[in-house]
């Protein structure tokens, strides 16, 4: 099993970025990190060893994070869940992808 990256294709167009508006961060709201790793196999099974490998890296995310959660459970434990103070439309538009 080796590791897998992701790198950018071809261009789809020019970046058109913000548009001349003005960004700023909210200190209410914390910053994310996304941390996802791909692996590659030839095989048709996971060997103790790829298993052992992959525990591990995810223990040292889960030991360095400050908090963690899932985008993809129904229990997500996330900081930022949508709840009361959570702007009006979150809700709404994530309801329209569950």
């Amino acid at each position: 099993m080796d590791m897998a990256s992701l790198d950018l294709g071809a261009s789809a167009g020019s970046y058109a970025g913000v548009r001349g508006e003005r960004l700023e961060r909210d200190d209410g709201l914390p910053i994310t990190i996304t941390e996802q790793s791909y692996r590659v196999t030839d095989l048709p099974y996971l060997t103790p060893e790829d298993v052992k490998d992959i525990a591990a890296r995810i223990d040292m995310m889960s030991k360095v994070a400050v908090a963690k959660g899932s985008l993809v459970v129904d229990s997500t434990n996330r900081v930022t869940e949508p709840g009361p103070s959570a702007p009006a439309w979150a809700g709404a538009q994530l309801a329209t992808y569950m």
